[in-house]
């Protein structure tokens, strides 16, 4: 999965967002990969429909650097 993330970064310019959709279960398992060191607790409980993350893809060599973890509001 973070293959496939990570080569879906590599194909679109500079500047530009890729939107991917996945299931509950695979998307956290790929976060925990892409961020070993991160606070995994903190990012709270499985995805529910409509949560997700947003990374951050750059360096040298390129790399996921940043998550945010988004979540349902209710609002």
């Amino acid at each position: 999965m973070v293959a496939h993330w990570r080569d879906v970064m590599m194909a679109i310019p500079d500047g530009a967002a890729a939107l991917i959709i996945s299931h509950s279960g695979d998307i956290e398992t790929a976060l925990v990969a892409c961020f070993p060191d991160a606070d995994h607790a903190a990012w709270g409980g499985q995805f529910k429909p409509c949560e997700g993350a947003r990374l951050v893809f750059d360096g040298d060599p390129p790399r996921f650097i940043e998550v945010s973890i988004l979540r349902e509001t209710g609002a």
